[in-house]
């Protein structure tokens, strides 16, 4: 997929214009960049187009234990989004990128990130507790 395609898609979803949906996007990639380990991040960015390539290289020796609203707090906190778009933004890209990649692809950064970031990507809802 091409990065215009890319953004098209993700500026759809969010209602961003083109220069705010491309920030958002490659804020998303160096969070997600954060709970991936290099080998992984390398492998996720020789699929992507060659501009958002860089977002993904290597600049920790250890990957950080991010929960979801760490995950969304750093995300958001980058592009100046609150909570709420920043949710709805992480999940916007997230769905591009699924497209983006292979499916193997997508399954081996779902392997290395926690069930609760995986859940919230996936705009699954965390259950309410019992009463």
């Amino acid at each position: 997929m091409k990065l215009h395609d890319m953004l098209d898609q993700v500026s759809d979803e969010t209602g961003m214009g083109r220069e705010q949906t491309e920030k958002v996007t490659r804020a998303f990639l160096e969070t997600l960049a954060l709970r991936l380990d290099d080998h992984e991040a390398r492998e996720l960015a020789m699929q992507l187009p060659m501009e958002l390539q860089n977002t993904l290289a290597p600049t920790q020796t250890e990957i950080k234990k991010l929960s979801p609203d760490e995950f969304l707090s750093r995300f958001g906190g980058a592009v100046g989004l609150d909570d709420a778009r920043a949710d709805q933004a992480a999940r916007a890209v997230w769905q591009v990128l699924k497209e983006a990649v292979s499916a193997g692809e997508v399954g081996d950064v779902k392997s290395q990130l926690p069930s609760e970031l995986n859940d919230l990507l996936e705009g699954v809802s965390a259950p309410s507790p019992a009463r």
